[in-house]
């Protein structure tokens, strides 16, 4: 006998949506924690407004206690992925809910130009 834990989120794609789908394909469905199966891959033509979204979601058997190990699996993910943002949330019967959110460390090389007025800083 156990509790269930429900884990959904959504990782933001930045670009190389075909790349992901395959990176996500590849994970296969042998491992118990992360498994192509549970996620959404969307659909392959493009019909978003910016960035697709790969969705992903699973019931588990008390995952909070290997949460430690399913998050660095997630970030290993994350890590071969061009993405922007991630969001996992994470229900327990027992110990209530959590949210956890990733922002890409990519630095995009933006020049925005402020006319004197409107800098902050002088």
């Amino acid at each position: 006998m156990g509790f269930q834990s429900i884990v959904h989120g959504r990782i933001i794609i930045e670009a190389k949506h075909d790349e992901a789908r395959e990176i996500i394909l590849n994970l296969g469905n042998d491992e118990w924690m992360l498994r192509s199966e549970m996620f959404g891959l969307g659909i392959s033509v493009r019909s978003y407004y910016e960035d697709p979204v790969i969705l992903f979601g699973a019931t588990y058997k008390q995952i909070e206690y290997h949460w430690r190990e399913f998050i660095l699996k997630f970030e290993n993910i994350l890590k071969q992925l061009d993405f922007d943002t991630a969001k996992i949330q994470l229900e327990t019967e027992i110990h209530g809910t959590y949210n956890f959110f990733w922002k890409s460390k990519k630095v995009e090389s933006i020049n925005i130009e402020f006319e004197e007025k409107d800098k902050i800083l002088n």
